[in-house]
Parts: C-alpha cells; sequence; structure tokens
C-alpha cells in the first residue's frame, strides 16, 4: 500500500511539473531597463545614478565626472561638492544639476505565440483543374 501511495504521489508530481514547463513556454519574462529622472532634492545617500541632467537639458554621463576623493560615483557625493570638472576640463556647479538619471530595471511578461493560423492560400491546391499544365503526348 506504501508503495502504491509513493508511485501515485510521483506521479502527480510529474504531471505538475510538466504542466508548469509548458506554462511557462508559454509566456516568458523579459528585462527593460529604463531611465527615471529623479530630483535633486529627493536624491538619498544610496541613490545608484548613470547621469546628470542640467537646467538647459543637456545630459551627462558619471564617467565624464572626474573622481576625487570618494570610493563611488553616487550622485549624493558628487552633488555634495563645490563644483563638478568633467575629464574635459568643464566645470559645472551643483545649483545646475536639476535631475539625477537613476536606471530602473523591472521584468515585463512577454506572450509567446504558438502556431501560426493557417490560411486558405498556404494548403497545397487540390483537384485537376488547380495542378500545373502538363503536356500530352
Amino acid at each position: 500500500m506504501k508503495k502504491i501511495l509513493q508511485i501515485i504521489t510521483l506521479a502527480i508530481i510529474g504531471m505538475l511539473i510538466t504542466g508548469a514547463s509548458e506554462a511557462q513556454g508559454a509566456s516568458s519574462y523579459k528585462k527593460v531597463t529604463e531611465i527615471v529622472k529623479v530630483e535633486t532634492k529627493k536624491v538619498t545617500k544610496s541613490t545608484k545614478a548613470a547621469g546628470l541632467e542640467l537646467e538647459s537639458g543637456r545630459k551627462i554621463h558619471l564617467d565624464r565626472v572626474v573622481k576625487r576623493r570618494f570610493k563611488k560615483k553616487r550622485i549624493s557625493e558628487i552633488l555634495r561638492r563645490d563644483q563638478i570638472e568633467l575629464t574635459n576640463g568643464e566645470i559645472i556647479y551643483p545649483e545646475e544639476v536639476q535631475f539625477a538619471l537613476v536606471p530602473e530595471t523591472r521584468l515585463i511578461r512577454v506572450q509567446m505565440e504558438g502556431k501560426a493560423p493557417r490560411g486558405d492560400d498556404e494548403r497545397a491546391p487540390r483537384g485537376d483543374d488547380e495542378r500545373a499544365p502538363q503536356e500530352n503526348d
């Protein structure tokens, strides 16, 4: 009796696993990264930004900011400076920075299509009328 219950339990688990894999095959997830504008007033110490946006609308990537006396290029550390120096020698003041450009990653569910529907035009011709003309001897 005990072996029969084990076999039934294993059969049910097997059916659940195959059902889950079929459901997973019908839909999948895709990572999407979007850039979100965060006002400099709302920036915290742990905010990881990819760039800055100035009041003029100009966007600057954090790789262009010169690294001085800080371990990581966090936006809060950059905004605390008296002036922000770029790699090309340009100087920007923190008052000019309006937004921090923060990357935000999220998962989007993507539906996978099954078999494509067949139309009438995709079928092979049937009958004598639709055959290619043949030569008669």
